[in-house]
């Protein structure tokens, strides 16, 4: 553990932990969800947006291989910041269509 946190800075950890919040908030969503196709659309959408941020967060922290692939986030293109504010507003309304 000391190891982990030498090498992760307290910020990463931080953002690690509200992916992973995030992501607990999609499986409930899914779990209540009236439709099995807002269940798969909501846990997909979750699962890529979370992956690929933890995967950007261990190489920026050296925790993780460094490879080559698209970042959700932190890519500096316009795009990336739209396709993930438009995948969160899909899991959004899949919640809001389980409220009705």
């Amino acid at each position: 553990m000391q190891q982990l946190l030498k090498n992760m800075d307290y910020w990463c950890i931080v953002f690690i932990f509200l992916y992973l919040v995030f992501l607990y908030r999609c499986i409930k969503i899914v779990a209540k969800a009236p439709s099995s196709f807002g269940a798969l659309l909501a846990v997909g959408l979750g699962l890529v947006f979370n992956n690929s941020s933890l995967c950007k967060h261990g190489c920026s922290s050296a925790f993780g291989a460094n490879y080559r692939f698209n970042i959700t986030i932190g890519k500096h293109g316009g795009t990336s910041l739209w396709f993930t504010s438009l995948s969160i507003g899909i899991i959004l309304s899949v919640s809001q269509s389980e409220m009705k």
